[in-house]
């Protein structure tokens, strides 16, 4: 037997556990949500991957959030007609729009393996 060959999914989580130790959290999340999209239970491990992997990626997006609305409120209370103020607002907005584009990813993701997980109590306590 040639132990040099990996299928496709074990591919994937390697992948994906070698983005984890290089921060590389939103390849984590892609590579994880292929291997959740292959209409196969996840495992304990895989299950963990793709949580870590969505939990850092949107505590990136709430870090970065916060720190452009504190320099925002900074901003305006500074001079609140500045051009500037407006700037922060669009990054903030995108920002915002972009952890409302992730937690939409999630519930999509999520909601079949949720409906579909049979008897197995376990996955669902875990989602």
């Amino acid at each position: 037997e040639n132990n040099n060959k990996m299928t496709d999914r074990e591919a994937l989580v390697f992948r994906a556990k070698i983005a984890e130790q290089a921060e590389c959290f939103e390849e984590m999340v892609s590579s994880m949500k292929l291997v959740a999209n292959q209409n196969q239970d996840l495992n304990v491990e895989e299950r963990n991957l793709l949580s870590i992997g969505y939990k850092n990626v949107i505590g990136e997006k709430r870090t970065a959030w916060r720190i452009v609305s504190a320099l925002e409120e900074k901003q305006k209370s500074k001079d609140p007609e500045s051009w500037k103020v407006e700037q922060f607002s669009v990054l903030r907005g995108i920002i915002e729009k972009q952890l409302h584009d992730t937690v939409q990813d999630i519930l999509e993701l999520l909601t079949p393996l949720i409906e579909n997980r049979g008897d197995d109590a376990e996955t669902g306590v875990f989602w």
